[in-house]
């Protein structure tokens, strides 16, 4: 049968949650889903996606594929997904983060999307309204 372990981390710099497959045919892989800081609080955001690309890569050790999907509240021009996708290093209190892994992103590969821009997905800001404006830590 197909098995399965689930781990939800709660700091404000970890991975939100993630779960380990093995398909009935002895296949593995890891899926981890995440709702990143919103981008106002940058500094929360990009530790967020530093702690993602760690734990991948603690995990790229055993060969088995992992697959990451959520809301980056960022766009493809924000430091986060320049740290993710095209592997540029980010900078927080005077630490250097380099991105471990490599990543495909799937919006691309998907038939007829290459070089397309993505849709947006939520009115601006209107995520920190359901949250009252708090900030991730």
């Amino acid at each position: 049968p197909a098995t399965t372990e689930m781990y939800t981390l709660s700091r404000p710099d970890a991975l939100p949650i993630w779960v380990k497959v093995q398909t009935t045919a002895g296949q593995q892989f890891y899926f981890s889903n995440t709702h990143l800081c919103v981008s106002r609080d940058l500094e929360g955001n990009q530790l967020q996606a530093i702690a993602a690309t760690k734990f991948m890569a603690s995990q790229a050790k055993t060969g088995v594929v992992h697959l990451l999907a959520g809301d980056l509240n960022a766009n493809q021009t924000s430091g986060t997904i320049q740290y993710l996708l095209e592997k540029k290093a980010l900078t927080i209190k005077n630490v250097t983060y380099k991105n471990p892994v490599d990543l495909d992103d799937t919006w691309q590969m998907a038939l007829d999307n290459a070089g397309k821009s993505r849709p947006g997905t939520i009115a601006r800001g209107a995520s920190e309204q359901r949250r009252g404006g708090k900030e991730c830590r």
